[in-house]
């Protein structure tokens, strides 16, 4: 019980700042309970202890009609009470019974002690009533030491009555465990068994991972935090939304930590791992928090007993895992059901109860599913009003948010009405708030509003102001809140629902954007990132890394063609920021491309709002830092584009999508690396390659035997193209930056800097583990990194020898290539086939080409297109020559064909096209690297590639037929790419090397693509929110 738990539990902490029964059954109703069982136990739940230390405890038939009233349906008793078993029976709820630790000697001792006990207390009630566990003890191996040798045996006597009578597959026999029993909890990927309990723990293990019953844990977050206040902020105790500098990151799995709950479930995994233990789930048997304590338990109390309490039952509900095994929610019974005011000193220990001894609610506390509540008085009439206390800036995004993505009715709050006055954030905000509340059904999480709401049970209505949570609600206010037709403009944006724990739900379409309203078809998708420093370990060496919202890689960006995504983007480094969107065409719409030649950056403190709409695209991309070499430290992340609903893709719905982002990787941080590009010197080779983020072995995929899943691969590197494959599995090609391909199989891929490419990976092998392997191309020391396929039903890990591929061949490489054909039948972004706009039968109206040099100019190492090296201007070209501003740049200060000689020079070089030409781009390279070239804004035709110099007969290889369209293109050595491309999207687009060094060392240079009819038909406006920096500093963008 709880007063065990004050054992000294020491934590380090690493934080980054900023069958048939007896006779007498019916066989019929043990196969519909045992159905039953199984049915809901694949669903985690949250379940309560009941400790019986109370004056005046419910007689056992008013017990079980208070669970049923309270809905709740998984309980643990302390014993086998034979009363309460016997009222539980016919009912729904299931039963822990328990063996107290005074008879373990008995039974532990003898075979005839256990199976009698078995009879009196499992044989005589099941299945009427539904045991489930049966928990030998509790904590022995901490406050019983003695008798710990007796435990195993205790438990495998039971067993054996549980297999006599065949009911091992029902009910589970187990024992749970204090906390402390694992050391060095943080990192979790540190953890062990406390070493002089391993006599015990292994067979125990063994036996639980015999007969698939759980490792029971009684793990209390309060206790963590009083032992370690200081060290471990309340906030990661309580479950509490949680700025990305408190977060708790492992460095050696760079896994965060939200709560200290998750990090001793994963430290508990860990410790099992380490004994060679990987399929023994977890069960929390006890965890909660007191809510009162005497003078030097100041943290006990009722806000925070509410807070944790609640946070864990809407952490276990939403099925989030943890870090480390997110594919597997806990149960957890919480401790208690009654305040047991019988025990003894201190006051907290009498304290933990959800409910008085009386049956009234210590507090208000929401439990599972919409409309049910625990520790709440049997009306069920709740409201959701504003906390006290919360500063008027926060709750009126709360209210903006549920006025306008949220559809809450706000129109009694309006001027006028009867809910305006009075006239302040927090009235207004209380009736959005309960507005929504009610609309959503009292849906679990749905009073929220990012922590800074709260549900009552007092009605708040008042004078003529009627809450629609009230019994009082006017026909005519009823009506209104579950309407749907009410339109608003919102001002505000959120990373997710607010008035949910949903992550990324997508807002109504009728919700307008922060540049100007939209009463369309598409929706808007708010998001929110905080960009900040932190400490990573992608190699093993701690490293300046950059976090979104604490997060490396960034978080997956998801969205559906046509679908608008706004995301404001606030930079808490010390240095400018931007964000670009690789592969992301931005249709009309380059004042949001997020480089230097089109937007100022974000300053140190600062945020800006990207307004995105993924207009007609479908596919795999990714999103990175465009400045200062910062993506060597990190930022980067997924960005899915997924096809609309009725939009057929030419392939059945894979079981599950795995985004993979990988690329090469220095130990030095990006400072240090910068500095030596600007010094003249180039980079050094790489120290390693990483998946997601992670190093050798570091990341894991789980898929279900006989499944098919998708892979989306990004090489989001710096300097070397990669090769991708799975051990002893088959890579169907289906898509490459948004085109559907015809679906080829490979045994590996090569994928060059920058491109990003879709693969059918069906599960197919003997269930086991398997390497995902990425490797260095075109390099001769190879560089190698794993990731694990993971078969779920797997009980053996990887094996065998790493499958090899290609290293510096070019031939395999390039035949490669040429085998990706466009699937020309099949529907991209809309409903009509691929194939149906024909690039091969129009004539380009000119030729440019473009050739890579790396030359020194000035004694320093240089990189240049067609004899210019690139140097950024001090305004952004975009604004430059919207506003007209003379000196920036000139049209026409790069040629469109390599120049003879070697004579570089340093330039802003601009490149001028015409809306609407139709050209032919030749990449040329006469280096003896693999280049990669990605152009903005677009999405281009690989028409031909060849060795040797490209001439007009070139043209007789192209094809013309069924070539792939995409936004990046690789060059081989010595050789030639060329690419047909529309001029149909307006605006200052960045063509660029891929390879970071020679971009960031003036390998790029901008196409101005310019329409003379000034319409936003052919390019939106200014946006209102632009920053303005360097010469267009002091002007306007439009009027609001």
């Amino acid at each position: 019980m709880a007063n065990s738990k004050l054992t000294t539990f020491l934590i380090i902490i690493f934080f980054f700042y900023f069958t048939v029964p007896s006779t007498a059954k019916s066989s019929t109703l043990v196969q519909e309970i045992k159905q039953q069982s199984q049915q809901q136990d694949e669903e985690p739940f949250v379940g309560v202890n009941i400790g019986t230390d109370v004056s005046n405890l419910l007689s056992p038939t008013d017990l079980v009609s208070f669970l049923q009233v309270q809905k709740i349906s998984h309980i643990r008793l302390y014993d086998a009470n034979p009363d309460i078993l016997k009222a539980l029976a016919k009912t729904k709820i299931r039963v822990i019974i328990s063996v107290p630790n005074n008879q373990l000697l008995a039974i532990g001792s003898s075979n005839t002690t256990a199976a009698s006990w078995f009879d009196r207390n499992v044989v005589a009630y099941y299945p009427e009533t539904l045991i489930t566990y049966i928990a030998v003890g509790d904590e022995v191996l901490t406050t019983v030491p003695s008798s710990a040798p007796l435990l195993l045996p205790a438990i495998q006597s039971l067993y054996n009555a549980l297999v006599a009578a065949n009911l091992h597959t029902q009910i589970k026999v187990s024992t749970p465990h204090a906390a402390s029993i694992i050391l060095d909890t943080f990192p979790p990927s540190q953890a062990f068994f406390n070493q002089s309990l391993t006599s015990v723990m292994v067979p125990l293990l063994q036996f639980l991972s015999r007969t698939e019953s759980p490792l029971m844990m009684n793990l209390y977050p309060y206790y963590v935090f009083m032992e370690n206040k200081g060290v471990v902020p309340l906030d990661n105790s309580l479950f509490k939304p949680l700025t990305p500098s408190k977060e708790m990151v492992d460095p050696n799995t760079l896994l965060h930590y939200t709560n200290v709950l998750d990090a001793m479930i994963d430290a508990a995994y860990v410790s099992m791992k380490n004994l060679n233990f990987t399929d023994v789930v977890v069960l929390v048997t006890e965890s909660g928090w007191p809510s009162k304590g005497d003078s030097k338990e100041p943290y006990a109390n009722k806000d925070n007993a509410d807070t944790y309490n609640s946070n864990l039952i809407k952490h276990v509900l939403d099925r989030s895992g943890t870090p480390l095994h997110p594919e597997i929610t806990c149960s957890v019974y919480i401790y208690e059901l009654f305040n047991e005011d019988l025990r003894s000193p201190p006051v907290s220990e009498a304290n933990w109860g959800l409910f008085y001894s009386n049956s009234t609610p210590v507090y208000l506390f929401h439990v599972s599913g919409s409309g049910t509540f625990l520790a709440n008085d049997t009306t069920n009439q709740t409201y959701c009003i504003a906390m006290d206390g919360v500063d008027s800036k926060t709750l009126q995004t709360a209210l903006d948010w549920a006025c306008g993505p949220g559809r809450a009715n706000c129109s009694e709050i309006q001027p006028g009405e009867n809910c305006y006055q009075p006239n302040n954030v927090k009235n207004h905000a209380s009736y959005a708030f309960d507005s929504y509340y009610q609309k959503e059904g009292k849906a679990s999480g749905s009073c929220d509003f990012k922590g800074v709401a709260m549900m009552t049970t007092t009605d708040p209505s008042y004078v003529s102001c009627v809450f629609p949570g009230s019994k009082k609600v006017s026909n005519k206010t009823r009506m209104v809140v579950n309407s749907t037709e009410v339109h608003y403009c919102v001002t505000h944006g959120w990373e997710s629902n607010p008035g949910s724990e949903l992550i990324n739900r997508w807002t109504p379409p009728t919700v307008f954007s922060i540049e100007y309203c939209v009463n369309g078809e598409n929706p808007y998708h708010f998001i929110t990132w905080k960009v900040t420093y932190g400490d990573i370990y992608p190699l093993g060496v701690k490293q300046q890394g950059i976090l979104i919202n604490g997060q490396f890689p960034g978080p997956q960006l998801d969205a559906v063609t046509n679908d608008n995504l706004i995301i404001s983007v606030y930079n808490y480094l010390n240095e400018p920021f931007l964000i670009s969107w690789n592969g992301v065409q931005q249709r009309r719409n380059s004042w949001h491309d997020g480089v230097s030649g089109t937007n100022c950056p974000i300053r140190p403190g600062k945020n800006f709002t990207y307004v995105l709409q993924v207009k007609d695209q479908i596919g795999s991309f990714f999103y990175f830092p465009s400045l200062l070499f910062h993506k060597a430290a990190g930022g980067y992340g997924g960005f899915r584009i997924w096809s609309r609903p009725k939009i057929p893709v030419p392939f059945p719905t894979p079981a599950g999508d795995f985004t993979v982002l990988a690329g090469d990787w220095y130990k030095r941080n990006h400072y240090v690396l910068r500095r030596l590009l600007d010094s003249g010197r180039n980079l050094p080779f790489p120290d390693g390659l990483l998946i997601n983020g992670r190093g050798w072995n570091g990341y894991t995929f789980t898929v279900d035997p006989g499944r098919t899943y998708r892979f989306r691969i990004s090489n989001v590197g710096l300097t070397t193209s990669i090769n991708f494959r799975i051990q002893g599995h088959n890579l169907k090609l289906i898509e490459v930056e948004g085109s559907h391909t015809l679906q080829n199989t490979y045994t590996s891929f090569d994928i060059h800097l920058g491109q990003s490419c879709s693969f059918l990976v069906t599960a197919d092998q003997v269930p086991q583990d398997y390497y995902v392997v990425v490797s260095s191309r075109f390099t001769r020391r190879v560089l190698t990194t794993t990731a694990i396929l993971h078969y779920s039903n797997s009980k053996k890990g990887v094996s065998g020898a790493i499958p090899g591929a290609p290293t510096i061949q070019i031939a395999p490489s390039v035949l490669q290539a040429r085998s990706i054909r466009w699937n020309l039948t099949t529907s991209g972004p809309r409903p009509n086939p691929q194939g149906s706009y024909h690039y091969g039968l129009i004539t380009p109206s000119r030729t440019i080409m473009l050739g890579n040099s790396a030359p020194y100019i000035n004694g320093k190492q240089r990189y240049a297109v067609n004899g210019v090296s690139y140097v950024p201007a001090d305004t952004p070209l975009k604004l430059a020559d919207y506003f007209n501003i003379p000196g920036v740049f000139n049209l026409g200060s790069i040629p469109t064909w390599p120049s003879s000689g070697n004579n570089a020079y340093f330039q802003t070089s601009v490149m001028a096209a015409n809306f609407r030409e139709y050209v032919e781009i030749v990449f040329q390279n006469w280096e003896d690297t693999v280049q990669s070239w990605h152009i903005d804004g677009y999405s281009f035709f690989i028409v031909g590639m060849d060795g040797g110099q490209w001439t007009p007969a070139s043209r007789a290889s192209y094809n013309l037929r069924d070539t792939v369209a995409r936004s990046t293109t690789q060059v081989y050595p010595r050789s030639w790419t060329a690419i047909y491309m529309a001029l149909d999207n307006v605006g200052m687009w960045n063509i660029r090397s891929e390879n970071w060094a020679r971009q960031y060392l003036g390998q790029q240079f901008y196409l101005r693509v310019y329409s003379p009819a000034n319409s936003w038909r052919d390019e939106l406006p200014i946006p209102k929110n632009a920053l303005l920096c360097g010469r267009a500093r002091g002007r306007h963008t439009r009027p609001l």
